[in-house]
């Protein structure tokens, strides 16, 4: 579990997917306004979102330098079924740091346990529709946040 939620702290930019009515950016929900389910399991923490018709969807969180660790469970929200289809990048500081392969509704999740450099100043989570369109695209970003050091005394 990480120090720090995202879902506490504010976004530095978005380019947000969800200009269907009906879907947008959630904190603590998916992306139609109902619980986080990833796997049968329900999560009280996390970002949901869908990605973006002809352009990847991003959400940026600028880094503090206590933050040592980005953390996520990664995946379809379950309310899709088997249908939906995705990728997530996560990018630092303009670098592609990690990335998902194809992630399908009902099936695997991924977890991502990335090392942050030390300065680095911008944290960059990617949605991409994973080439075959973003109808049922909904990710739900769960547990997500950052590992703190701890100072030495």
């Amino acid at each position: 579990m990480p120090d720090v939620f995202l879902d506490e702290l504010p976004l530095a930019s978005m380019k947000s997917g969800n200009e269907q009515p009906k879907r947008k950016t959630q904190f603590r929900k998916n992306c139609i306004g109902k619980p986080q389910r990833l796997g049968g399991v329900t999560y009280e923490r996390g970002i949901g979102d869908h990605a973006g018709h002809d352009f990847a969807v991003e959400l940026v969180y600028a880094l503090k330098p206590e933050y040592r660790r980005f953390v996520s469970l990664v995946g379809v929200d379950d309310q899709t079924g088997h249908r939906g289809s995705l990728r997530v990048q996560v990018y630092v500081d303009d670098q592609l740091k990690a990335k998902t392969p194809i992630l399908h509704g009902g099936q695997e999740l991924y977890y991502f346990d990335l090392e942050l450099p030390r300065g680095a100043k911008q944290l960059c989570l990617v949605i991409d529709d994973a080439g075959d369109g973003y109808d049922y695209d909904d990710a739900d970003y769960v547990n997500a946040g950052f590992l703190v050091s701890v100072p030495h005394k």
